[in-house]
Order: structure tokens, then sequence, then C-alpha cells
């Protein structure tokens, strides 16, 4: 399994393509970001499905904007707030004010000298600390941040707090005030406060309750198309894979079989990361070439299958895949050798077919015995004794056993005469099915072609008998 510092981090990937498209709302976002003097809408709606980058770009703009803005050794004009890790509008609202906060008093602290004056610094930072219990005093504090710093830099900026997984906010309640009130802020401020709220739901959800249709910039985030979500999972390529097209057919096996339930990227690569090594482990093992995409395709369908119905829900780390695949290469392995020794100590055991089990007796008997006893053992009148000179003990003496000889070759029509001979109800007998039946025993290699003219007949070609006594 490929080690997640193997791989760039999606949002990186994400801004790859985002940032090459002619996206006329976020160039609008980005203008009124850039605007330092004139306010051109007080409240901003990002929205769009999870994994098309909204978070990412957001912040990369943000920053880009800091880094170009002159005059910036003061302050901080944005402060970013995640919903997830807030659980109440309380601690939302002190975070926004404390981020400012720390943020001015990080700029004026010098280097510390010693272990005595960071302690101070610490315990400085602590205090410095506000806490909040509703919206207005969020306000107020608000207005003591700016008033503070009105001959800083500060005041003439446009503060803005972007506010990450905005539809959280709409399980807090209809009683909770703070969706009617963030978008109102600029009016009940006369300040340069700016509000962003960042959504996975569109802003139907979000409009009974604001009320602020007319004064909203919208910036919708579309899903990306296949061609998209190749090109930035194909930068996620593993380091030992040589060839881009073997992991550009597998990423297209993915999104084809995923791609009507899911369209996360994250999911996607998440799935991406953890079936890939299932994928390419026939490559490895020699089993099937890297060309044969047919094979690697059957090879891997069931995964496909087994793994989809777990889409979501993630029941298994990463780290737990990669012990199954090794625990299933020992079992395996072990099976293997199992095989292989109940082969050595037992025989082969092996269900077959009603006539193939005699099939397979009549070889033996065509194998091991002579030619001229078949007249003797197999026919109901047999041959008369014949009187020979010599002494009997002599020609016991010189008889060696036949199945130290080893197995001999026989044409097929001998056997299928003694097949004949031997089969409880002969005139039963389907001549087709046994002839399928002779060309089975030859693939299992239980009987051995010796000759045959160009594949010709039954009749032509002789065969010998691959199982020993024991079996």
């Amino acid at each position: 399994m490929v080690k997640k510092d193997e791989f760039f981090k999606l949002e990186k990937l994400l801004s790859s393509v985002r940032t090459n498209t002619s996206n006329l709302s976020i160039k609008i976002f980005t203008n009124w970001i850039k605007n330092t003097k004139v306010v051109a809408v007080p409240f901003t709606f990002i929205y769009g499905q999870p994994s098309t980058g909204k978070t990412f770009l957001v912040k990369k703009v943000i920053e880009n904007v800091e880094l170009n803005l002159k005059n910036t050794n003061r302050g901080n004009r944005f402060s970013f707030v995640d919903v997830i890790q807030c659980f109440n509008q309380k601690l939302m609202f002190e975070t926004i004010i404390n981020q400012f906060k720390k943020r001015e008093y990080k700029f004026e602290k010098k280097y510390l000298s010693s272990l005595e004056d960071a302690k101070t610094e610490i315990f400085e930072v602590q205090n410095l600390e506000t806490r909040i219990d509703d919206f207005n005093e969020f306000v107020f504090s608000l207005n003591n941040l700016v008033d503070l710093h009105a001959a800083d830099s500060l005041s003439s900026r446009y503060i803005v707090r972007i506010i990450d997984n905005a539809q959280i906010l709409l399980s807090w309640g209809r009683n909770c005030n703070i969706l009617r009130a963030l978008p109102k802020i600029y009016e009940m401020t006369k300040k340069k406060f700016g509000v962003v709220l960042i959504s996975n739901q569109t802003f139907d959800n979000f409009q009974d309750i604001t009320n602020t249709f007319n004064l909203t910039n919208f910036v919708h985030f579309k899903n990306f198309t296949k061609d998209e979500m190749l090109a930035i999972l194909l930068k996620e390529k593993p380091y030992d894979v040589k060839d881009d097209n073997l992991y550009l057919i597998y990423l297209n096996l993915i999104i084809e079989s995923y791609e009507k339930g899911c369209r996360d990227l994250r999911e996607l690569r998440y799935i991406s990361k953890m079936l890939f090594e299932k994928y390419i482990d026939p490559v490895k093992n020699g089993k099937i070439l890297e060309c044969e995409t047919f094979k690697l395709h059957k090879n891997f369908e069931k995964t496909l299958e087994s793994f989809g119905s777990s889409l979501y829900l993630r029941d298994i780390s990463s780290l737990e895949w990669e012990n199954r695949l090794k625990k299933e290469k020992v079992d395996i392995e072990e099976t293997r050798l199992l095989k292989y020794r109940d082969q050595q100590e037992n025989g082969l055991s092996l269900e077959l077919p009603y006539y193939s089990k005699f099939l397979l007796f009549a070889s033996f008997l065509a194998s091991f015995n002579p030619p001229k006893f078949d007249q003797r053992y197999f026919t109901k009148l047999g041959e008369g004794k014949k009187r020979t000179k010599g002494t009997r003990k002599s020609t016991i003496a010189n008889r060696i056993n036949p199945r130290l000889l080893g197995p001999k070759s026989f044409p097929v029509e001998r056997m299928l005469a003694i097949f004949q001979s031997i089969l409880p109800c002969p005139e039963e007998s389907n001549t087709s099915e046994i002839q399928f039946q002779i060309k089975s025993l030859c693939n299992l290699k239980l009987l051995l072609k010796i000759g045959g003219l160009n594949g010709g007949g039954l009749d032509i070609f002789k065969l010998k008998c691959n199982i020993g006594y024991q079996q």
C-alpha cells in the first residue's frame, strides 16, 4: 500500500485545476477581497458540492491578497472559523475575536530572549482572550477592536470573517439568531465588516432565515468533470508505477464503476489508494502482463463489487486494508502448501463424472497391462491356455512388476475397448460425451497425449495414464 506521505495534498491538486478556470464569480470575489476602501458586497455566499476546492481556494485568495497588500505591518484583515470545531455560537464569537487580538499582540512583541519572557507571554496571551456570551457583546467587541486601532492600518481595512461549513448553523435551530444577524453586521456597526459563508448546500435553505438575497454575492463551485478528476488523481500516481497509461486505465475503471453513486473526489481518492495494490498484484506476481487490461479488469471485478457496498462508510482503515492484503497472500500460500501436502501424502482427491472414472480406470489398465492379455482379461470367452516349455521357476524369476516400469502409451481404441468391457451398462454410454470427457482428462493432465498428427482425430494419437496406483 502506498504511504500517505507519498501523495500530494488534495487541496494542492484541487488548486491546480480550479485556479486555471475562468469562473466569473471567483474573479468578483477576488476583486471584492482586494478592495480596501469601498465596501462592494458585505455578505458573500460560497456553495458547491464537497471536494470542489471551496475552502482551499478561499484561503489561497486571502493569502495572495495579504502578500500583495501594502502597509501590512499591523493587524490581520481575515478571520477563519470552521463551524465543525464550534458547537455553539458563543464559542464561534470568541474564536473570531481572539484570532484578531492574538494576531495584533504577535505583531507588537519582539523576539523572546529567555524562558521567563516566554512564560510571561503565554500568560499575557491567555489574558487577551475575550469571553462573549451573546451577539451584542460580539458587536461591541468588534467596535472596540477597530476603535482601539483607529490610527493604525486596521481601521482603514475591510475586516472579513470567513465561516466554513455554514450548513451546520442550520442544525442549531431557528431560535439561533446568528444567521439573521451575520449578514446585517455591516448595518449594525457601520464599520468595514464583511462575512463569507462557505456551505455544501444552496442558498435556498438559508434565504428564509437571512432575507438578504439582494445583498449577497454568490460564488458557485461546480462539480469536477471526469477529465478533471482523472487529471487530479493522476498526479497522485505512486512513485513505483512508471507507466502513466496503466494508472490512468485503473483510475478510469474506478470512476466509471462508482461515479453514479459517488461524485466526491475525496472518496474516489480514498478508494483509488486502497484498491490499487489489489489491482496491480497480478502484475507484480507475473501472472498478468501490464498490457493485458481485459484480464486485469476481470481479475479486479469481485473487489470492485465488494467495495461498492461500503461507499462513504470507511469501515476499514488503510492500515487494516494493507494488513488484510498481506493476510490474504499468506492464506493463499498456506492453502497451496496444504493442497500440495495432501496430494503427496494422500494422492489426488478429485471428484470426477461417472464415465470419467471408468475412462481413467481403463487408461490405467491399458498403460500397465500388456496388450496380449486384453483378450484373457476383458472378453467373456477368453483364450485357451497354451503349454509352454521351460520351468515355471525361471519364468517367475525373470518377471518384473509392470508398475516399476512405469506407464506405457496405448492407442485410444484399446482404452475404449477396455472401457466398454468394464462399464456396467455399455449400451447406455454416449459417444460424444465420452469423447468430451477424454478431452477433459487430457486438460487436467490425468491423461497425457503422446502422439497425434496435426491434431488429428481420436483414432490417431496415443495416450498415457498419468496417475499412480495409490491414486
